[in-house]
């Protein structure tokens, strides 16, 4: 079994985190696994961190807390970079890109701001697309390692005032 991915694709947006209540275990594996496949293909996924606020040592969130080198885990920052409280932290998460009152496009075209790690994916996805675009020849590892983007947490310290 392949992977449902187009040829040529390099980088994939998982604006998402779910855990380990749904989907069912079997669904799991089926992503794990195609993750896991697309890597040999040099593929990137750049998934949410989640918005509980807790440490991903303590929770089962997935895509993000799968144990794959293709995986680029965000986490929130505030726009005066400091960490948002409801952005999961920890070792576990890669970067951190503005996920606090981010403007966006709303329902029927009006503007509006919304907050999460969601929100801070398609930013990091920009920034690798760009990365990437530039440097072509550059494997999975290296578009994953040299970001921008870096902004580590020490156990959640650093965040923003509640």
């Amino acid at each position: 079994m392949e992977p449902g991915l187009a040829p040529g694709v390099k980088i994939v947006n998982l604006s998402i985190a779910y855990d380990d209540k749904f989907p069912p275990y079997k669904a799991t594996l089926a992503e794990q696994y195609v993750i896991a496949k697309a890597a040999e293909r040099g593929v990137v996924f750049v998934a949410a961190a989640g918005n509980a606020g807790k440490h991903l040592k303590c929770v089962d969130l997935y895509p993000a807390t799968y144990k794959l080198d293709n995986i680029v885990v965000v986490g929130s920052h505030t726009s005066e970079m400091r960490y948002a409280v409801n952005s999961n932290c920890g070792d576990e998460f890669d970067v951190t890109a503005r996920g606090k009152q981010v403007l966006t496009s709303g329902i029927l075209g009006t503007q509006e701001r919304f907050s999460g790690t969601s929100f801070a994916v398609p930013i990091v996805v920009s920034s690798l697309t760009i990365y990437e675009g530039l440097n072509p020849n550059v494997n999975y590892r290296a578009i994953a390692s040299r970001f921008v983007f870096e902004f580590k947490s020490q156990l959640c310290m650093g965040t923003e005032s509640a």
